[in-house]
């Protein structure tokens, strides 16, 4: 929004929120250590918006991660901070050059984990997530793509979505403590 309205005096007041959010990624209060040795890619458990946790090293949510450092960078910059643009685009380019090789095989890019590794989760046991076999958007999205609104015959799918929603209210609680028990951000 501030590159299209150039409005530096709005910029210059979200600053300090936008820069505390894009350090808190490893800052030593970020219980999910997303990013703790500023590498540029995300390793810990990072909670999105589909409602469930990934671990890890993957391209997309590094790459959401990516862009906010270089935009931070050019931000920085634009109010004369300029140590702070450097360290950005410092760890911009690690990350950008690692996920490059390492999260491309070739053809896209992908999420790396050994899932025989428990001790990449054994470090959040204690937030246990209960999603149990799907989660809140991919529930809600199925019954809208399968009968979207003004489609469907009147009453015929209604008992179904009730019956969906009950269920996505019994099993698609994220127990996580920084989330409400809907799912939704406090």
């Amino acid at each position: 929004d501030w590159k299209i309205s150039g409005d530096s005096e709005w910029l210059r007041l979200l600053w300090p929120a936008v820069k505390k959010s894009i350090e808190f990624t490893w800052a030593p209060t970020n219980e999910d250590r997303w990013d703790p040795d500023k590498t540029g890619v995300l390793m810990g458990r990072q909670h999105h918006t589909l409602d469930m946790e990934l671990f890890g090293p993957n391209a997309w949510l590094s790459g959401f991660y990516l862009g906010a450092l270089k935009a931070g960078a050019e931000m920085a910059e634009h109010l004369g901070e300029t140590a702070t643009a450097a360290e950005y685009r410092e760890i911009f380019a690690k990350g950008k050059a690692w996920v490059d090789k390492n999260l491309f095989n070739g053809e896209y890019y992908i999420q790396r984990i050994d899932l025989k590794d428990k001790s990449i989760v054994q470090a959040f046991a204690q937030d246990e997530v209960l999603i149990q076999g799907g989660n809140t958007l991919s529930a809600y999205l199925m019954v809208w793509l399968r009968d979207p609104p003004g489609q469907q015959p009147a009453g015929a799918v209604l008992a179904g979505r009730r019956t969906q929603q009950a269920g996505v209210g019994r099993h698609g609680v994220n127990r996580h403590p920084h989330w409400t028990s809907t799912g939704n951000a406090m």
